[in-house]
């Protein structure tokens, strides 16, 4: 799920702080986050209710923006092999890593 920034104006501070307090609400929380200067990806569980009540709560702060059919693969402590294991023939969305954590989401 992604929220947009309605104005072109940077998301943070309140914003972010109304759209954390909706997850709490809804009770589902992001499995992985990104950030940009005016948006933000979020990567949840598909729970199809709570992401459409979200959705509804959160669109009236951002452009809110959905892709479904994805998958989230999380390694720690990889190597290329294993990366290349895992993600050959796949699209790849949004890679994340750290040195000890590998965050992939692909579809």
């Amino acid at each position: 799920m992604q929220f947009s920034s309605k104005d072109f104006s940077f998301v943070e501070g309140k914003p972010v702080q109304q759209l954390q307090e909706i997850f709490k609400t809804v009770r589902l929380n992001p499995n992985l986050i990104q950030n940009t200067a005016i948006s933000l990806l979020c990567c949840l569980d598909d729970r199809p209710e709570k992401i459409e009540q979200i959705a509804l709560e959160a669109g009236v702060l951002f452009n809110v923006s959905l892709e479904k059919n994805l998958t989230l693969l999380t390694i720690r402590h990889y190597d290329d092999d294993i990366i290349k294991e895992f993600t050959e023939n796949k699209t790849i969305v949004l890679l994340q890593k750290t040195t000890t954590t590998l965050q992939v989401l692909y579809r």
